[in-house]
């Protein structure tokens, strides 16, 4: 009999928790499945409680949440043959938007009962966690700290969107240290980004940049706009028009590390959530993760889909 180990977190976007437990019961039972619940309390370290569940090793580790809690629990499952699976119940649900996971709790849970791919998948660690989305400082990371958890449960992404806006009004360039694969570069910009599988998770991959998931490398973007009126071109020629070359935009390949460093620290986030300050080391960890997806997902590479296992 499968058995699975899922870690739910209960303060996440999700509205009614009860109501998903059932769910989460029945989709379960009515498929021959047995499964560990585990709800986060905000205390514990989440990649500890995973490991300490993985032997005898469950047939997949389940994380029911925001990318925060996602990616806390793939710190847990590093080079792991156990599969992740993840219920979207975020207010952003980046992660899902750009694997094609569906984002209603019961289409998610049928996925993982059912027929599905497992993908290897790359993976940004800081200090022994990962992040499978990208990490970035600047207004990103003011953003994140400036929307409060009741703003989220009360207007969704809105909350974000509109801090965003406010943080863009108010944009300022930072100087900022960068050390890429060894390589040093000085430059000021309103935001760096490390990024493994989407800028914004609206479903853009793959951009220009060939930003793919599952390529044993990460992107480093460079938005340096000089106001918000800057902004619509620049999102406008790398989500739209595909392209990859702006005034105030940049991008490096980065194949083993990044380190970012500023004159004096800023917030860095990590998948939506603010992880520490600058100065930041990220390595990146190729093939990492084995996460379960939809058996087709477009925007693959040939070599990835070639990689992928189906159920």
């Amino acid at each position: 009999m499968s058995h699975a180990f899922v870690v739910l977190n209960p303060v996440s976007g999700i509205g009614n928790v009860n109501l998903f437990r059932q769910k989460l019961e029945n989709a379960f039972t009515q498929s021959g499945w047995t499964y560990t619940l585990y709800e986060t309390t905000g205390n514990e370290v989440v990649k500890d409680v995973v490991q300490a569940h993985l032997d005898p090793p469950p047939n997949m580790v389940i994380a029911c949440g925001g990318d925060g809690t996602i990616s806390q629990v793939a710190s847990g499952l590093v080079n792991s043959a156990i599969p992740l699976g993840a219920v979207p119940l975020g207010t952003w649900n980046a992660l899902a938007h750009n694997m094609g996971i569906p984002l209603l709790p019961d289409d998610a849970l049928k996925l993982l009962v059912g027929p599905h791919s497992i993908l290897e998948i790359d993976a940004l660690e800081v200090n022994e966690n990962v992040y499978l989305v990208n990490i970035g400082c600047g207004f990103s990371s003011s953003m994140i700290g400036s929307t409060d958890r009741a703003a989220k449960r009360r207007f969704g992404s809105l909350a974000y969107i509109w801090n965003l806006i406010l943080q863009l009004i108010g944009l300022r360039r930072i100087g900022f240290h960068l050390v890429i694969d060894q390589k040093h570069r000085k430059i000021r910009s309103a935001e760096v980004m490390v990024v493994n599988s989407g800028l914004l998770g609206l479903r853009e991959l793959p951009t220009k940049l060939n930003i793919y998931p599952c390529d044993g490398k990460v992107e480093v973007c460079i938005f340096k706009p000089r106001s918000i009126l800057s902004m619509p071109s620049v999102a406008w020629n790398i989500l739209v028009s595909r392209k990859n070359r702006h005034p105030e935009f940049r991008f490096f390949i980065a194949q083993s590390s990044v380190t970012i460093k500023t004159k004096k620290p800023i917030n860095v986030q990590g998948d939506g959530e603010l992880i520490g300050k600058t100065p930041i080391e990220i390595r990146v960890l190729p093939h990492a993760i084995k996460l379960i997806t939809p058996e087709r997902i477009p925007f693959l590479m040939p070599a990835a889909a070639e990689k992928t296992a189906r159920k």
